[in-house]
């Protein structure tokens, strides 16, 4: 039966019979089509395989960047910048009073467990904790009031120069210098002049939002 001038049998007739110049008969409409139609197969285990690497790759270089060893724009946010770079060579290039801080923490829980009975070297023990920790507060209080004071001149005033320095300083000087992280970038020694950071600062700055 025709349909429109056409057989119901037509589509299953080969689109021709004649050889074809490469001495093979043309195919059929429908191995055409189906040799056409590639199934997109997605290797799963390989797949995973390439998410390791990729992964495994990244993190080698964060634990680079924070090494002082790679790039830096592979830091956490919050030590990425001109400004917070600023700030660790700042800190780092002199003795802080809150390195103490932990050793004296660890050193008071063990003597305090050894002579739990000598209520007077425990009390001598607990008002140099509490000295040293007011005295590491005024450290970072005054450190944070020069940083914060160069930072607002090379940035012209910008207040949000300032912004998340009190706590990051803070963090900084009362970790132990091996501890650190990002590693310090250089041995202890003069301060660094704010100057050699003005030029990125202000790029820095102009870039956010």
């Amino acid at each position: 039966m025709k349909l429109f001038g056409r057989s119901k049998d037509d589509d299953a007739a080969p689109v021709e019979d004649k050889v074809s110049g490469k001495g093979r008969p043309t195919p059929k409409r429908k191995d055409a089509q189906a040799r056409n139609r590639r199934p997109l197969v997605v290797d799963k285990k390989e797949a995973r395989k390439r998410r390791r690497e990729q992964r495994d790759e990244v993190y080698k270089k964060q634990r680079e960047a924070l090494d002082g060893k790679g790039d830096e724009r592979y830091l956490p946010v919050n030590d990425q910048g001109p400004i917070r770079r600023y700030i660790r060579d700042f800190v780092d290039a002199r003795f802080a009073i809150g390195e103490l801080f932990m050793p004296i923490v660890l050193a008071f829980l063990i003597l305090s467990i050894m002579f739990s009975r000598n209520q007077r070297l425990n009390s001598f023990l607990l008002f140099t904790m509490w000295g040293l920790l007011l005295l590491a507060l005024i450290e970072a209080i005054i450190t944070t009031m020069i940083i914060n004071r160069s930072l607002m001149k090379v940035a012209e005033g910008d207040k949000r120069v300032k912004k998340g320095n009190g706590r990051y300083i803070l963090m900084r000087l009362a970790s132990p210098r091996r501890m650190r992280r990002p590693r310090p970038s250089g041995s202890r020694g003069p301060r660094p002049d704010i100057s050699e950071y003005a030029r990125d600062i202000r790029a820095y700055m102009r870039s956010r939002p």
